[in-house]
């Protein structure tokens, strides 16, 4: 029995220690595959967040690639930083591109393991209906990879969608605060825009029939406080004038019930989400920048004293070799010419200097004339962009203080015989441009004016009138009698181009077209017709004085319609300021390990 007794024990011995033995196996093995999955998962993880960096890696390539090719047309892209994490770059390698398969590639240093990373960029071609004013949309998709061995690999995809549209949809864009102000009846049709406080106030009666936001408030009244007792009145969408009062602008209460109740969405500020929009900024037209950069054609002036000598030197430049110079010599005020190179057939007197008083400026203004008509008879018509630069100009020290810098020198161009232009024009300058007499009008070919209820109206086909945009730090207008050897009273003078120039507000001025275009002609009783659009970008640098003289003249402004109607090339519109741009994220961080046609190519090239 002793024995049955011990071997019974023995047996229960055995048999609870292989339970504890399998207990422990199966804990040791669950311990292993737990801590195997723990560690799959953060290798997973990883894997996820390096293929992630170099998406975040990618987008920035798009960002720079963008800022470079369309200069500050596009404005400050907002990043969505919850889709992109922040990485620490300095914990990757200096990336390598690979010119023959079309891939960028980095590591990350992984306990001492490098960590491979792969991506690349396939770049959509811009798609746009080929109008001033249309939309322009362009995609990118980024495709990454990250490894960490044969086994653990993401893949990631991801598409962005940049949209553009052109500054010019707006008959009024204003990067401050605008004031619309008019002593006598005013009918505006066009899109207006403000990036701060929009003020609108009369004497008389204001009719506006388009689309208005302002990224700060929208006040019936002046911007110093006063209102008057004229009467605003905007459009709603059914095309009933809806009046505009202190009642219901943005600083009464329910204001954004109210606004949407009277006009439908057409007024529409910061309530509603309207934000700053980005636009360029005057450093696109300085010297050697993008403008001066992507101009085939440059006209340079350079002023110098040699002794009693005053030297004037123009010279007219095409893919950076000179083709045009013409030397002005005065002494004892007496002028000499020279030609000393004329390669393109230029007519002599195409290009000259004269010397005038400014009314605006209180002094005298030196410029450089240029007849349009006879300059762009010699010109290539694809090279329709012309950068102007001059050497003797001085800006304002301060241009903000609304105090005029008398050290300032605001010499520039003038711009004349334009009123047929032969193809588009794009004028640019870092400096002050005026504009003598009727410019591009709008003619059939017997020469006959158009209306805008007109078919033919900006239809290239039987229309005279080209897109023309000047691009100028101020733009200054003179009308058709105006003559720099003595006074003749302005007449009815018409101008229809677009301006992206600098602006003065001045508390001198009766009237917001004068801070636009400055006037140095007593215009009251006369008519100035501008159809085109107008785009402050900031205050002008050169031309900050006062106003000088008492004019009220007649405004018959709006936008031009015609920018809908024109074609334009690929060129012309990456050249042109665009604005609401946005970059938009159609699918991001899609995972696809199981169809990556980039996993597979670098695997059949043996990369992985």
């Amino acid at each position: 029995m002793k024995n049955n007794k011990n071997g019974f024990a023995l047996a229960t011995v055995l048999f609870i220690s292989s339970i504890i033995i399998l207990i422990t196996l199966n804990l040791l093995y669950f311990s292993s595959n737990t801590y195997f999955f723990i560690n799959r998962n953060k290798s997973i993880n990883k894997s996820f967040l390096l293929a992630e960096s170099a998406l975040k890696k990618s987008l920035s390539k798009i960002n720079k690639n963008y800022y470079i090719t369309y200069y500050k047309f596009r404005p400050e892209i907002d990043i969505n930083k919850e889709i992109f994490n922040n990485i620490d770059d300095s914990i990757f390698s200096a990336e390598q591109y690979d010119n023959l398969n079309n891939y960028y590639k980095y590591f990350y240093n992984d306990e001492n393991i490098k960590r491979n990373i792969f991506y690349r960029i396939k770049d959509y071609n811009w798609v746009n209906d080929l109008r001033i004013n249309g939309l322009s949309k362009k995609i990118y998709e980024i495709d990454s990879i990250s490894t960490l061995d044969n086994k653990i690999w993401t893949a990631l995809n991801s598409q962005l969608e940049i949209t553009r549209l052109s500054l010019f949809n707006y008959g009024l864009f204003f990067n401050e605060d605008l004031e619309i102000f008019s002593k006598t009846s005013l009918t505006y049709k066009g899109k207006i825009h403000s990036n701060g406080n929009l003020f609108i106030d009369t004497e008389d009666k204001i009719f506006l029939d388009s689309e208005i936001t302002s990224s700060k408030d929208i006040i019936k009244g002046r911007i110093n406080g006063n209102s008057l007792n004229g009467k605003v009145f905007i459009k709603d969408i059914y095309g009933y004038d809806k009046e505009l009062n202190n009642t219901n602008d943005s600083k009464s209460e329910n204001w954004i019930t109210k606004s949407i109740d009277n006009w439908k969405g057409k007024v529409l500020n910061r309530y509603h989400d309207i934000n700053h929009k980005s636009i360029l900024d005057f450093l696109s037209i300085e010297r050697n920048s993008f403008y001066e950069k992507n101009s085939k054609y440059k006209l340079l002036i350079s002023f110098d004293i040699n002794g009693k000598k005053e030297i004037t030197t123009i010279k007219l430049l095409y893919n950076n070799n000179e083709v045009f110079i013409k030397t002005i010599e005065k002494f004892n005020n007496k002028n000499s010419q020279t030609i000393n190179l004329n390669t393109i057939n230029l007519p002599s007197d195409t290009f000259d200097e004269i010397s005038f008083f400014d009314n605006n400026e209180g002094k005298n203004v030196k410029v450089t004339s240029i007849d349009i008509f006879k300059l762009q008879s010699i010109l290539n018509a694809q090279d329709f962009i012309i950068y102007a630069s001059r050497n003797d100009a001085i800006k304002d020290l301060n241009p903000d203080d609304n105090i005029p810098d008398n050290l300032r020198v605001p010499n520039g161009f003038l711009l004349k015989n334009a009123s047929k232009l032969l193809y588009p024009l794009l004028f640019v300058s870092n400096n002050p441009v005026y504009i003598q007499g009727n410019f591009n009008l709008h003619k059939v070919i017997n020469g006959n004016d158009i209306n805008e209820d007109n078919d033919y109206y900006g239809n290239p086909t039987y229309d005279l009138w080209r897109p023309a945009i000047i691009i100028s730090d101020s733009i200054n207008l003179l009308s058709n009698s105006w003559n720099i050897n003595y006074y003749n009273p302005p007449v009815d003078t018409t101008y229809n181009f677009t301006a992206i120039s600098g602006f003065r507000n001045n508390i001198n001025s009766n009237n917001f077209l004068l801070n636009l275009y400055r006037l140095s002609e007593n215009f009251s009783n006369q008519k100035i017709k501008i159809r085109g659009s107008f785009i402050g970008i900031g205050k002008t640098n050169f031309s900050t004085g006062n106003f000088n003289i008492n004019t009220n003249p007649t405004f018959d402004y709006s936008y031009d319609n015609s920018f809908s109607k024109y074609p334009f090339s690929e060129q012309m519109l990456d050249l042109i300021p665009s604005t609401t741009e946005s970059l938009k994220i159609i699918s991001n961080k899609k995972l696809i390990n199981e169809q990556s046609s980039f996993y597979n190519e670098l695997k059949s090239k043996k990369l992985l």
